[in-house]
């Protein structure tokens, strides 16, 4: 994907083709000069950089045809050189928090992804690599969510971070059949399910990033073939619903397993705990399969989560001194001001839910960012207390938010040094 006439004496097609030695320096100077320019005109903004792409066949041998880095060089070895000087100048510049990223299609090809190991080993091994790029278009059947986990298992040894890129499924038509959107619903959440449960932030996994290709069914790489969530009027298609309920229903899943696994068999009765295990097994066994296109990953875990949510919530503890009945009952949502208000460094706010669910209490700059999570996770019914802490926040005001079910309640909060 370089111009011709960058392997050429003076940038020109009637130049003679540089040496290997030439050439070496000339990707030397260019790479310096392009993290030169981000770091003087954009210090600190980019969070990563593909610095080879697309060097592989899919039968897992070098692309060696049509390839001017390869037939100028005479060998491989300029894919060490790029990540070796990327590394070597985004160090000299500050800019080290870019990390450094190989990136190909057809990942989910067994014998591709095994050619793209052997070839990101070493760069690994000598420290210049830190994440692989895995482009996916796809289509109604490929690739499968087995041969997308195998690809995975496969890169993270060779890597400290993955992102999934260019990600769309073709339907094949222009105007696809309900049915049609309805197999690339299932087809986008059999892998988006796949992505979340492997997810760099939430501590399971090596995925980073995931980004979507183009805007819209009009706007895309893979044209006339309504690939996108959006249709070309950017309306929601089914596969954006499966998409956004897979991440909704995996991460409310995994809560409430976490939560399940803090209860303690001999406070509850015989019955009630029977049926809350039962639930549990089969959220276990909902949150490993590995869904198709055939089959519903958003509909799986929402059931699931569902029902595990009832099991917990008809536990029946032994004792009604546990219980402590005499506690007044809360009947409905309610999110108290905090107190000290102003404050430095620590605040505490007050809240409560009349039933037991999933809730979220977190903390936002007045730009929307997201600087805290005071919770995030199942809740009983009740009163509680949540603590801030605003060391290393700068002064100024700041919204709190709880989320539970359909209750949502914002206030303000001002932090004084």
């Amino acid at each position: 994907q370089t111009p011709a006439t960058f392997f050429l004496t003076g940038y020109a097609t009637g130049g003679a083709r540089l040496s290997k030695a030439q050439m070496t320096e000339r990707m030397r100077n260019y790479i310096k000069e392009v993290i030169r320019l981000i770091h003087e005109g954009w210090p600190g903004l980019l969070s990563a950089m593909d610095v080879v792409n697309e060097a592989m066949n899919d039968n897992g041998t070098f692309r060696t045809s049509g390839n001017d880095w390869y037939t100028t060089f005479g060998d491989t070895t300029y894919v060490m050189k790029a990540f070796e000087f990327v590394r070597l100048y985004t160090t000299q510049y500050g800019e080290t928090q870019i990390k450094l990223y190989y990136n190909d299609y057809n990942t989910s090809t067994a014998t591709k992804a095994d050619g793209i190991v052997r070839l990101c080993t070493p760069i690994f091994q000598a420290g210049f690599l830190d994440g692989i790029g895995m482009q996916e278009h796809d289509n109604l059947t490929t690739s499968t969510a087995q041969a997308f986990v195998d690809t995975y298992n496969k890169f993270s040894p060779v890597c400290t971070e993955m992102s999934v890129t260019e990600f769309d499924v073709a339907t094949g038509s222009t105007s696809p059949s309900a049915p049609v959107l309805a197999t690339q619903a299932n087809q986008y959440g059999q892998l988006f399910k796949c992505f979340v449960e492997r997810s760099y932030r939430s501590g399971r996994g090596k995925i980073i990033n995931v980004s979507k290709d183009g805007l819209n069914d009009q706007y895309t790489f893979q044209t006339n073939q309504a690939s996108s969530l959006w249709d070309a009027l950017n309306q929601c298609k089914p596969a954006f619903f499966a998409v956004a309920g897979v991440g909704i229903h995996y991460n409310a899943l995994d809560s409430l397993m976490t939560y399940a696994g803090t209860l303690n068999q001999i406070e509850y009765t015989p019955s009630s705990w029977s049926g809350f295990t039962a639930a549990l097994t089969a959220a276990g066994s909902v949150r490993a399969q590995n869904f198709s296109n055939s089959v519903s990953a958003d509909t799986a875990l929402g059931t699931a989560a569902a029902n595990l949510a009832a099991g917990i919530a008809a536990l029946v503890r032994v004792s009604a001194a546990v219980d402590n009945p005499g506690t007044p009952v809360v009947q409905t949502f309610a999110l108290g001001q905090n107190y000290p208000n102003p404050f430095n460094p620590l605040t505490q706010i007050r809240y409560a839910i009349p039933s037991d669910g999933y809730v979220s209490l977190k903390v936002f700059n007045m730009l929307g960012a997201e600087v805290a999570v005071l919770y995030a996770g199942f809740g009983r019914a009740g009163d509680h207390v949540a603590t801030f802490n605003g060391t290393g926040l700068p002064s100024g005001m700041y919204l709190y938010r709880l989320m539970s079910g359909n209750f949502t309640s914002t206030k303000k909060l001002v932090l004084l040094r």
